[in-house]
């Protein structure tokens, strides 16, 4: 139970030590009755402080010589030490520019109390008022050490910011890419817990809207090295999901990335029995896993379709990889921001949209009445539409929509679609035992 402290203190004090002690104490969780705080225009001031004497377990006396002069602290010491024969309360002095003659002349049952000096800092001051009040850290405490040794700087326990932390849910979100679950081979105390769910609502709020597959790989491995623990968390496998342009960069990152596409089809077994793969060019089982497909020279044998789909909306029943649209994919394919990839790459992905079910997917941005295939068709329309999602997301990337539109238009994509309009993609426990995280066969060849 958190224990309330009276601060009993001369108004001569006020500025130079009790105000900075108050402040420091709120802001190290403690329960602080201080009358600034506490006596508001047109409350009774007696009747105030004699609440505050009731409900406050711990009184703090800032022992001065304007303390010792003062007619009214000595009221407020005499009901306190009517309270400590009457219950569990206790009074910790602080000597201010006072000595042990001074405080003897004053009340010699105070010199029997050990004090602390006043001459130390006001943190040390704190630092020793929290080992003696709390010998055994709260939960909250020992979480906001660590997140603090972690780097990350957080605000009074007073703050509903904590409130937001608490009921931030343990459960992986799908639409929070950046949110890096923790290992669960590790048994976690609360206040572990606590931490590392403050780590990630800090990386939720400062990163998930405006990281995407086009940022750049350098603003990508400074967020992730200088976030606080962020980088003790990633996993290469949720990395190269949410951000495939690591795949191809030169950073020690981009080489553990490689590395780890290469495990991965080392540990790709044959099934035993014979399946049809729908995701496939030729039906037959990919050589790599969807996730670090892009890698490959021939895309791990993966359909186009299928590999823009993955770039859009990451596995299937898992991580997306950001907020981005197809449209706006579609769109920051045809720029600059593009050349981040290779461009077997931007040239597979673009591909992509001729497939039915991502071709569909434009079909959610329609002009006033036209159709999708009249859009594609008409210059002036496919700039139209990307006017106005430029205009409508987040970020400014500068983007020519004259040379976007006309890039689009060169694709020429139309309605002769490949692929199912209904196939949905399936997890099982074969596929997993195979290697394939996420998706692989389908049908069995009778």
């Amino acid at each position: 139970m958190n224990k309330r402290i009276f601060i009993s203190h001369a108004s001569e004090d006020k500025l130079e030590f009790v105000a900075p002690l108050a402040k420091a104490l709120l802001g190290a969780n403690f329960d602080v009755w201080y009358d600034e705080y506490e006596i508001k225009p047109g409350l009774s001031i007696r009747q105030t402080i004699d609440r505050g004497l009731m409900c406050c377990d711990i009184g703090l006396l800032v022992l001065s010589k304007n303390y010792f002069n003062k007619q009214w602290t000595r009221l407020e010491l005499n009901a306190f030490f009517s309270k400590i024969t009457a219950g569990p309360s206790r009074i910790i002095p602080i000597w201010y520019n006072v000595n042990k003659q001074d405080v003897l002349d004053f009340s010699p049952l105070l010199v029997d109390i050990l004090g602390i000096e006043g001459s130390l800092s006001i943190n040390e001051i704190v630092t020793i008022l929290s080992k003696t009040i709390y010998p055994q850290e709260t939960t909250l405490q020992k979480a906001r050490k660590l997140i603090e040794q972690k780097g990350l700087e957080t605000p009074d326990f007073s703050n509903d910011w904590w409130i937001k932390v608490a009921q931030f849910s343990e459960r992986y979100p799908i639409s929070a890419p950046w949110y890096f679950p923790i290992s669960q081979e590790k048994s976690y105390e609360l206040y572990e817990k606590l931490t590392w769910k403050a780590l990630r609502f800090n990386w939720l709020n400062k990163y998930n809207k405006i990281l995407n597959q086009f940022t750049s790989p350098k603003v990508l491995l400074d967020i992730i090295e200088n976030t606080p623990g962020m980088e003790d968390v990633v996993q290469y496998d949720y990395l190269a999901t949410y951000a495939p342009q690591l795949l191809f960069c030169d950073d020690l990152l981009g080489v553990n990335l490689r590395q780890r596409a290469v495990d991965i089809k080392r540990e790709i077994k044959e099934p035993e029995k014979t399946y049809i793969c729908k995701l496939t060019c030729d039906g037959k089982m990919p050589s790599q896993n969807r996730i670090y497909a892009l890698l490959e020279d021939d895309f791990g044998g993966y359909k186009s379709g299928y590999l823009l789909q993955h770039f859009v909306e990451g596995e299937n029943f898992g991580i997306r990889p950001s907020c981005l649209s197809y449209w706006e994919v579609l769109i920051l394919l045809n720029t600059k921001y593009a050349d981040i990839y290779p461009k077997k790459v931007r040239e597979v992905l673009l591909d992509g949209f001729k497939a039915k079910r991502n071709f569909c997917e434009l079909k959610k941005r329609l002009v006033e009445e036209n159709s999708i295939n009249e859009i594609f068709g008409n210059k002036k329309l496919i700039k139209q539409v990307c006017s106005e999602i430029c205009e409508d997301y987040l970020f400014d990337y500068g983007i020519d929509v004259n040379d976007v539109a006309n890039k689009i238009f060169m694709l020429n994509i139309s309605d002769n679609l490949e692929g199912e309009d209904n196939y949905r993609i399936t997890i099982s426990k074969d596929d997993l035992a195979l290697g394939f995280r996420g998706i692989t066969f389908q049908n069995k060849v009778n």
